[in-house]
């Protein structure tokens, strides 16, 4: 298994992520990263995956006028280490690629399990929220959910050109906050795209678009399959983007209050098989993850947006997922009552702010971890 790193800018075009944009306006080659993804795609055997992971609001390639990255994707979120210290607020690095890599395992003589291609795709999720706010008298969120719009068609792009040079490959997704609407978006602009599974993890983005996607995405012929994964923790987090982002005119409901499951399940005309909603922080999902061996490291805290990718146990069951592991269709995963075990918003939070000792001795975002066991990984 392979990485490869391509780049959107804030006008859509891509680029190879070792490389810079061309030009002085922003625009790009397109040689270097359609060569580079035709290379890796003629390594990718016939029964291999493509894994497309998009990361979401505050990080970007862009460098910092001081020509340094901080906030770079490729290096703090897809390749970097998980390891920190448990009192730290927000994760430094990630490790989506190696969380992944590691969680399948090897098969005899050390080869990977997972034979196919792993892209990183980064785009501009960050605008500088304090001269944003100095300039504009308001948060840089909207500004950013806007340019999500135009990262989807750069996304679709990419997606175009793999179903060109390889038609018998249907690209997998694992995404995060933000980069869920980067992907709907992509859904949107190519609505006919025979794709896979899309994982999307606390994802930053409202019903009513969620649901407009998927009708196109019928009427147009594609098929994907949604693993959406909430949590109680982030519901903090939820109602701040509900509050910052653009609201559609036909609602305001978010994704991440009950899922999309109970739209679908009132007559929506979209088929339910296509979409399962899980609740991370659930004790049913704990107990479904114990029954395969992916027992979490962590006890969970009130408030987290990042816990999504920092438990080494949720990295297997998304290893899982996109591995095609006997069990882990949605089907299953929906016969096992994992949606109707959901809880009410704010119940992860609402016992902790009756419980003043838990949140002093937890913190905000913090977790108590199994120090013994080597597998404990850092959690903002």
């Amino acid at each position: 298994m392979e990485i490869l790193r391509i780049n959107a800018t804030r006008d859509g075009a891509l680029f190879a992520g070792d490389t810079s944009p061309a030009g002085s306006d922003g625009s790009c080659r397109t040689r270097d990263w359609l060569d580079a993804l035709r290379d890796a795609l003629d390594r990718v055997p016939p029964d291999g995956r493509i894994v497309i992971m998009v990361h979401g609001y505050r990080f970007t390639w862009r460098p910092d006028p001081f020509g340094r990255r901080p906030h770079c994707p490729q290096q703090r979120l897809y390749g970097g280490s998980a390891q920190r210290p448990p009192w730290a607020i927000r994760p430094r690095r990630g490790a989506w690629f190696d969380g992944l890599h590691a969680a399948i395992g090897k098969e005899p003589g050390g080869r990977s399990a997972y034979r196919g291609l792993c892209i990183g795709f980064g785009w501009d999720g960050r605008r500088g929220a304090f001269v944003h706010l100095l300039r504009q008298g308001r948060s840089d969120f909207a500004a950013v959910y806007r340019g999500a719009e135009t990262a989807g068609r750069a996304l679709a792009g990419l997606l175009n050109a793999i179903t060109a040079h390889r038609p018998d490959l249907r690209p997998d997704f694992l995404a995060h906050s933000l980069g869920a609407r980067v992907v709907f978006a992509a859904i949107r602009e190519s609505p006919s795209l025979r794709l896979g599974r899309a994982l999307l993890l606390g994802a930053a983005e409202f019903v009513s678009p969620v649901r407009r996607t998927l009708t196109m995405q019928r009427d147009a012929g594609g098929a994907a399959a949604f693993y959406h994964v909430l949590s109680r923790a982030n519901d903090p987090f939820d109602a701040v983007f509900r509050q910052f982002a653009p609201r559609p005119e036909d609602g305001a409901r978010t994704l991440g209050m009950q899922g999309l499951s109970p739209v679908l399940e009132a007559g929506s005309g979209l088929p339910l098989d296509g979409w399962v909603d899980l609740q991370l922080d659930s004790a049913a999902l704990d107990g479904f993850l114990k029954t395969r061996g992916m027992a979490p490291t962590r006890r969970w805290t009130w408030c987290s947006h990042w816990h999504f990718y920092t438990d080494q146990a949720a990295m297997g069951a998304w290893a899982a997922i996109l591995h095609r592991h006997p069990g882990w269709d949605i089907l299953t995963l929906r016969s096992a009552g994992l949606e109707h075990a959901l809880a009410p918003r704010w119940s992860g939070v609402l016992p902790a702010m009756m419980s003043p000792g838990s949140l002093l001795r937890r913190g905000f975002g913090a977790a108590d971890y199994d120090t013994d066991d080597p597998r404990s990984v850092g959690e903002a």
